[in-house]
């Protein structure tokens, strides 16, 4: 298992939810008055109670994957598949037997990428701005169909595992290019993506109203 397999397995069964190597991290980035004040915030959260996660797990756990899946030039859909089933075997895999009641599982479909062309490169390419500046620029514009393939195979997967679909992508294209196209931002898909997540936690998960039915 992966380290970040290891920590996401612990924060499942109510472990730490920020350990210190991955707040670490996410310190050494910006000026050094920036980086000197974030340290200081990471000393704060390792004694404040805050990063100790909960005693049985999180009640709802939001899993997402797709987009800088494509960062890998050996990308396939078998490949992407098989990440996913990974992933979400470690997830219940993690979930104690002694809950009285498992968490909420939900998944967020990757959304179409499309290209406002303010926010093209010189190569016609979107690239995501939380990319490390010190490494090559991922694009993201790939054939729209790909992406399509990805949210309906994600989807299958997602509902094999017992867990809700919060279908990013159908939402998406109610206005594709809100934000940059790729991300939400502002506007009426972030706002749509937020409502329709807040009533799928007030509903609860589907798992519990079909055993019930």
């Amino acid at each position: 298992m992966t380290k970040r397999g290891a920590w996401l397995s612990e924060l499942i069964r109510g472990g730490n939810a920020t350990p210190g190597w991955l707040r670490e991290r996410f310190v050494a980035r910006g000026n050094k008055t920036l980086i000197a004040e974030r340290r200081k915030q990471v000393v704060r959260l390792k004694d404040d109670g805050a990063s100790l996660g909960w005693p049985e797990g999180p009640d709802v756990i939001l899993l997402g994957s797709g987009h800088h899946d494509l960062r890998d030039p050996d990308f396939s859909l078998d490949s992407y598949a098989a990440r996913l089933r990974a992933v979400w075997r470690l997830i219940r895999d993690a979930i104690p037997s002694s809950r009285r009641s498992p968490p909420h599982l939900i998944w967020m479909t990757p959304a179409t990428v499309y290209a406002r062309p303010e926010v093209l490169t010189s190569k016609k390419v979107v690239t995501c701005p939380s990319t490390n500046k010190s490494s090559p620029q991922v694009h993201y514009s790939h054939p729209h169909i790909l992406y399509k393939l990805m949210g309906e195979l994600s989807n299958a997967i997602a509902q094999e595992m017992g867990a809700d679909v919060l279908d990013m992508d159908q939402i998406r294209e109610l206005r594709p290019y809100d934000g940059d196209g790729m991300h939400c931002i502002t506007g009426l898909v972030c706002k749509s993506d937020l409502d329709v997540l807040l009533r799928m936690l007030e509903i609860g998960p589907r798992t519990k109203h079909a055993s019930a039915g």
